[in-house]
């Protein structure tokens, strides 16, 4: 399910601090970031030992998220690790009347802890999917996707997919400028998403990348393409596609284009967007400016019989950078996980979200196997779900 959350972090709610111009500050954002998380930690652990543990864990989580050094990722993934199973260790420890009503996160947390180790251990090892904190097994597909909602329905539990991206402040921007029409009418999409690695000796290139990309698309367009074509090329390994190009077909006539590869000199993770009035590209690499606005664009003139009457309009307005204020997006995710719990609300990424985007991902690699054919996308299991324009226009907790 592209990458799943299979614990969470509990917070309080968002509360914006502000400075005297109206703006939080990045120091003011960052001390209510910390002042959360103690929260979050002196609600779930008691014990002296435990909260200086914890202290030390989520120091090195944002440390290491915002820091560029080589196996970050790694370091990530074995932080949270240790955060889930500490918290998971706790809330086993405390006996099933400690934990029930009214503190509903904790019944929460020990249940979707229990859901995870459960269900998934009888598909794939459970010590396999250990092996990432975020969990992206090649055996799930949208079946499986489909039988974690329905059990958390019937269990009225709450079921979120680690679609971090769509908690990036920048694609937030980049939705709304596209939801209030700032760009025009959108003629297409250009997503490239390159690098040197990381390889995997089984899972491709379209699994490991493109499920990132899908959900931005979905996400910022609000709608789920009808139909994939791709195309792939297995450079290193004779049988694992590293380099592929995916070609997604959407209703309202837009075409989105995605890049990837394994193989690549530069590390790029870029979408432009092509509207009839504006462009913009979003540049997640770009530590300041990641989203850019070209007042850029073509009309046609009227057609003459005249050769010379016949010309196209070419506009050259100017590039902007609008001002976004940065927030870590896996916080902002986890803050929204924790208040979707503790307020009953259905998360902005919810199990329905992670479905469309396994859905997708298999129309991909079948068109792959079929050698590069227009494959429709099988929306058979996600028709009952919310629409997706729905869910990326709703304001979640932390995120209006």
């Amino acid at each position: 399910m592209g990458e799943v959350v299979v614990g969470g972090l509990l917070g309080g709610r968002d509360v914006e601090a502000v400075d005297a111009g109206g703006r939080e500050s990045e120091q003011d954002g960052r001390m209510r970031g910390d002042h959360e998380l103690r929260t979050l930690r002196d609600h779930l652990l008691e014990q002296r030992d435990e909260r200086e543990l914890v202290d030390h864990l989520f120091a090195r989580l944002a440390s290491e998220y915002r820091g560029g050094l080589p196996g970050r990722e790694l370091l990530l993934e074995s932080t949270l690790k240790s955060l889930l199973a500490l918290f998971s260790r706790r809330f086993e420890a405390h006996g099933e009347g400690e934990i029930a009503a009214p503190d509903r996160s904790a019944r929460h947390f020990a249940d979707f802890t229990g859901l995870v180790e459960q269900h998934y251990g009888s598909h794939w090892s459970i010590e396999a999917g250990a092996e990432s904190a975020r969990a992206r097994p090649p055996a799930t597909t949208s079946a499986h996707a489909r039988e974690l909602i329905d059990i958390a329905d019937r269990n009225e539990r709450t079921l979120m997919v680690g679609h971090t991206f769509e908690y990036n402040p920048a694609v937030r921007a980049l939705a709304s400028a596209i939801a209030d029409g700032e760009l025009g009418g959108i003629h297409y999409v250009d997503a490239v998403r390159v690098g040197l690695g990381l390889f995997h000796p089984t899972l491709n290139v379209i699994w490991d990348l493109a499920p990132h990309d899908v959900s931005i698309l979905i996400h910022i367009l609000g709608e789920v393409p009808e139909s994939v074509s791709t195309r792939g090329l297995a450079c290193v390994q004779s049988e694992v596609e590293d380099v592929a190009y995916v070609t997604l077909n959407f209703p309202s006539g837009i075409m989105a284009h995605i890049r990837l590869s394994w193989l690549d000199p530069s590390k790029t993770r870029r979408i432009t967007v092509v509207g009839d009035k504006k462009m913009i590209v979003y540049d997640d690499v770009e530590a300041h400016e990641k989203l850019k606005v070209f007042d850029k664009r073509v009309d046609t003139i009227r057609r003459t019989d005249t050769f010379g009457d016949f010309q196209f309009a070419y506009h050259y307005g100017s590039i902007v950078s609008p001002y976004v204020h940065f927030e870590e997006p896996l916080r902002l995710e986890c803050l929204h996980f924790a208040e979707s719990i503790l307020n009953d609300t259905r998360p902005m990424t919810d199990g329905w979200n992670g479905l469309r985007v396994v859905e997708v991902i298999e129309a991909a690699q079948r068109s792959l196997t079929a050698g590069g054919a227009r494959t429709p996308v099988d929306m058979t299991l996600s028709s009952a779900a919310p629409t997706p324009a729905s869910l990326a226009r709703a304001a979640g907790p932390g995120l209006t």
